[in-house]
Parts: structure tokens; sequence; C-alpha cells
């Protein structure tokens, strides 16, 4: 018998500790992609008491409700400075959270990420440059929030051809995308530091090689960890469900309702 599938967004604040719930008229939409930032774009209203707790460095967790009662972490992002908008006109706020991916983008390397010492596997020379950002110091906060990889643990057969040093300031993730085009695949996982460890971790990322093979006309579609990853990514959308009807019958006679049931038998 099918699983009816829902989801639970939760608001936390830049530690990871849950604000509130925010499933309640909030519309939104997740990409969840393949070596590059996963994204939850939610739209919500700036009547709501929750409203002005969004913030830069505001962070978002989205669970899978299916066969799991506590539902399944699938999305864990910050908020980044410009990625909130607000409309007064219409009454709403839009706001885009990223995976910590995204933070790789806003981080130079610092010059001794000692990737020679990881020889020419590409995989492990991702774990280096990632790993190492987590020993930077500094205001604002360099954190990049993604657990340590550990690159004595990977083993992937992309080639970089030639170990090589990084300047200091180049920037981090055009590094990691120089390994990526060897022949790497960033498999990432949502992780709940507050939860699980009281850490402020929010991803676990694993380089692994990439998948080659022959076409398969039948294969499933799907992407993320203990996944065969066959598409580069996965968008869903979702609208809240209608709470509140007002109808107008016959001679201007209104009703409205928070529980719609249609007690006037106007067919609606």
């Amino acid at each position: 018998m099918p699983v009816e599938t829902s989801y639970a967004l939760v608001l936390c604040d830049r530690n990871g500790r849950p604000i509130g719930e925010i499933n309640a008229h909030t519309a939104f939409e997740m990409d969840i992609l393949l070596n590059t930032a996963s994204t939850a774009t939610v739209t919500f209203p700036l009547e709501d008491d929750l409203a002005d707790n969004f913030e830069p460095a505001t962070r978002l967790k989205v669970f899978r409700q299916g066969n799991d009662p506590a539902g399944r972490l699938v999305f864990y992002g910050v908020l980044l400075p410009e990625a909130l908008q607000v409309d007064f006109g219409s009454g709403v706020l839009e706001a885009t959270f990223q995976d910590p991916l995204a933070l790789l983008t806003r981080r130079g390397c610092i010059g001794n990420e000692d990737t020679k010492s990881a020889g020419v596997d590409a995989g492990k020379v991702v774990a280096r440059l990632i790993d190492r950002q987590k020993t930077r110091t500094g205001t604002p906060d360099p954190n990049t929030f993604i657990r340590t990889i550990n690159a004595s643990t990977v083993s992937t057969t992309a080639d970089m051809g030639a170990p090589r040093d990084y300047e200091p300031g180049e920037q981090v993730w055009a590094a990691v995308v120089e390994c990526l085009e060897e022949g790497v695949d960033l498999v990432c996982t949502p992780y709940d530091g507050w939860a699980e460890d009281g850490s402020r971790d929010m991803l676990t990322v694993r380089p692994v090689s990439a998948p080659t093979g022959t076409d398969r006309p039948n294969v499933m579609l799907t992407v993320g960890d203990n996944y065969h990853n066959t598409v580069t990514g996965i968008t869903m959308s979702y609208q809240p469900v209608t709470t509140f009807a007002r109808a107008v019958g016959p001679g201007g006679i209104v009703y409205s309702t928070q529980n719609w049931s249609d007690p006037m038998g106007l067919g609606l």
C-alpha cells in the first residue's frame, strides 16, 4: 500500500536550534542537485510571527515524512544575505536557503591545503581542500559547516595527472570543480549536527568515482546518498493547503470559515 509523503519545514537559528515549524501558509520549492549546492526557496507571509526570524545565517531543515514517522532529513541549508527578499506590497518574503557547498564559493584557499600529500587521486585532493577550511579562524565565521571527510579514507579512480599547489585566495570551489572535471562525484547527505553531536555541522560529503557505463533506458532516475546518481538534480514544489475560504452567495450573503465544509450548500 502506498505511503503518503509529506514534508516538515523547521526554521532554526544560526546554530541549528529549532525556532518553529513553518509549514502553515508556506509555499516552497526544493532543488536537490549533484555536484553543486542544493537549495530550498520559501515564500512566507510577513504577518506571521515567525517572519521576524528570517535573517542572514538563519537555517532551514526539511524532513521527509513517510514510512518513518520521525521524518528523514532531506535538506539542511543556510540563508545568505542576498537571498532574502521582502515584498511589503504583497505581504510576503522569499528566502532561498543553500546547503554548505555554497559557502565554498565564498572561501579562498589558505595556501597550505597540503594537497600534494594526497598524490594524484582527485577524490583525496577534494577531501584535503574541504577539510582544511575547518581550521580557519576569523570574522565573519569562516566555518564551512561540512563534516571532516578524512582523505585517508577516500579512494577514487580520478587522476589529477600531477600534484599541484593552491595559491592563497584562490577560490576553494573552483579548485574543487577542477577535481570534479577529472571524474569525481560528491555524494552529499544533510547532517543535523545540533541534534546528533551538538556541533554546527550541516552536511557530510563523500568524494567517489563518477560512474560510467552503457545506456539503460529503464533505469530509475535518482540522486542522493545510498542511491545511484543517474540525474543531476530533482526539483520538488509544494503549495500549502487552503484553510480559509470566503463565499459570497445570492443577495450578497457572505460566509467565511477557517475549515471550509460548504455549510451553505453553495457547491464551492
